[in-house]
């Protein structure tokens, strides 16, 4: 089938129904960021746009989005003073021009940018559905499961309450923490993650398109589309280049013109998304700090029950859609493709790659696909059987078994903002007071020391470099805070000023993070220029 027919083949009735769903998600996952905007005004404080996943990487897109705002499609790492390479990201260079053009904050130009890629990404979605389900009721069941389902963690998290997390991962229900592992999780998260799942499906669809029809111009758009998700999302080009070349050798297509033709399918498609990889093949091997961040990034799948839990019943329900599929000779090569999809996804996430848990972004997809069936055919069984209408029955089964972690997505959004705990989601009246004069009144190259947490902040929220700020971008972090440590708590003032020196750094930051290590007294290297309330700025003279 042709892309043409492909879309044409899908009724007014089925668009309905995406334009439907985009509106809603677009209310649902817009709920949590107002509510912490308005309640933090409420209370005179500023909201940090901080949220359940992955809190610590905000500062860093809020980072990016300032300089793509200033018209840099390459981004520096504000989170350390060593020598670094900027590197090119074209998603938050769009994200930041955005803020530039409707003069948006960062957050409110994040929340935007996200808010308009979930249509686009549903769409996809949507079409990428079509080519394997034939029938509208089969490919509405499986749109609607990956645009609202995630697994059964909300009811298995009490079991592991004990579970810390920690730099490298998490011992917990994959879909109540990694924003990856499902759709509806992504578009509430972020728009990078949004993007990221839209270019995924295109380069995935237009793949097996061109297999299936020996169409150059497919492959080509699937290696333009993994071209770009490449640029910002590196992570994913194991999966779709193992998912071809498995593909292709289980078709067993090695003689005739048809199978080079498939062969050179998969080359055109390699050969141009590749670039994207060897770039930063080549800033992560030759820049000595980017290859210590990269060794450092590590992100380790929990044990497979939380993985099946956090699947719930898009694990539960695609074997038996794998043998429904696979009794249909018109869809055999669609069906083993699926199951190629979903082999290779499962051997990466526990595969020696440290970054194996970011691998679980777009195994959701196959197993709605093979799970949608099933859930329907349960859905007749248990109409025969009960006396209720099927689409009660069909609304009961997916308000108990795949809407329950999606939904506490957002009131756990919500009830942290309210609680404010841990005390992350606003910036106390004297913080936000000094990171403002912060942006206003030093260069943007000024470079600062402070604790960890000030220092998440001043790069995040006042765009300036800083010595420790963040996990995997300040470097040896256990090193960096050390160092805090001893700056704040036993260096003397010539001491500080050779440390200062050595590290090209200019202020000194000065809060109740700070006085916990020991605090700082200003001596005849070093000029107060700002003090309000617990926040000082120093400047070494």
């Amino acid at each position: 089938m042709s892309l043409r027919n492909l879309i044409k083949s899908i009724s007014k009735r089925e668009w309905a129904v995406v334009g439907i769903v985009s509106v809603v998600v677009i209310a649902l996952t817009a709920i949590p960021p107002l509510f912490g905007y308005l309640i933090g005004a409420s209370r005179g404080l500023e909201w940090t746009g901080l949220q359940v996943f992955a809190p610590g990487d905000f500062g860093v897109y809020l980072s990016y989005i300032e300089q793509g705002r200033a018209g840099s499609p390459f981004m520096e790492n504000f989170f350390t003073t060593a020598p670094t390479v900027p590197v090119f990201n074209i998603l938050w260079f769009s994200v930041g021009q955005l803020a530039w053009m409707f003069s948006l904050s960062a957050i409110a130009a994040f929340h935007v940018a996200r808010s308009l890629l979930i249509p686009a990404l549903l769409v996809v979605t949507y079409v990428a559905t079509a080519y394997f389900l034939p029938k509208a009721r089969d490919r509405i069941a499986a749109f609607l499961m990956m645009a609202f389902g995630s697994g059964l963690g909300l009811y298995f998290a009490p079991l592991f309450a004990g579970m810390k997390p920690t730099l490298t991962g998490h011992e917990w229900p994959i879909d109540l923490w990694v924003a990856e592992a499902n759709i509806f999780a992504s578009m509430s998260y972020s728009p990078h993650f949004v993007a990221s799942w839209s270019l995924f499906i295109i380069a995935a669809l237009m793949l097996v398109m061109a297999f299936d029809n020996c169409r150059m111009r497919y492959a080509a758009v699937a290696g333009a589309a993994a071209l770009v998700l490449f640029s910002f999302h590196p992570f994913h080009a194991p999966t779709l280049f193992a998912l071809g070349l498995v593909y292709l050798v289980v078709r067993r297509n090695f003689r005739g013109k048809e199978a080079l033709r498939r062969w050179a399918v998969y080359v055109i498609f390699v050969a141009i998304s590749a670039p994207a990889v060897l770039y930063h093949y080549f800033i992560t091997t030759f820049d000595t700090f980017a290859k210590e961040a990269l060794a450092a990034n590590t992100c380790i799948t929990p044990a497979p029950w939380h993985f099946i839990i956090g699947f719930g019943a898009f694990a539960l329900l695609a074997p038996a859609g794998v043998v429904l599929l696979r009794s249909k000779r018109a869809e055999f090569h669609h069906a083993r493709f699926l199951i190629v999809w979903v082999v290779v996804c499962l051997a990466l996430v526990y595969s020696p790659l440290t970054f194996q848990r970011r691998l679980l972004e777009g195994l959701q997809f196959p197993l709605a696909i093979m799970a949608a069936p099933v859930a329907l055919a349960v859905i007749r069984w248990g109409k025969k059987r009960l006396p209720v209408s099927e689409l009660f029955l069909a609304a009961a089964l997916f308000f108990v078994f795949l809407f329950p972690s999606s939904f506490a997505v957002i009131t756990r959004n919500v009830t942290m903002y309210s609680e404010n705990r841990p005390p992350i989601f606003y910036l106390s009246p004297d913080r936000s007071a000094a990171l403002g004069w912060i942006r206003d009144n030093t260069a943007p190259d000024a470079a600062f020391m402070s604790d960890f947490s000030s220092g998440y902040n001043i790069a995040g929220w006042a765009y300036r470099t800083v010595y420790v700020g963040h996990w995997v971008n300040s470097g040896d972090i256990k090193a960096k805070m050390e160092d805090a440590r001893r700056f704040f708590g036993e260096m003397d003032e010539g001491e500080k000023a050779k440390f200062m020196l050595g590290n090209r750094l200019d202020y000194i930051f000065v809060g109740p993070d700070e006085r916990e290590l020991g605090g700082f007294v200003e001596g005849d290297m070093f000029e107060l220029l700002y003090s309000e309330g617990k926040i000082d700025v120093f400047r070494l003279k």
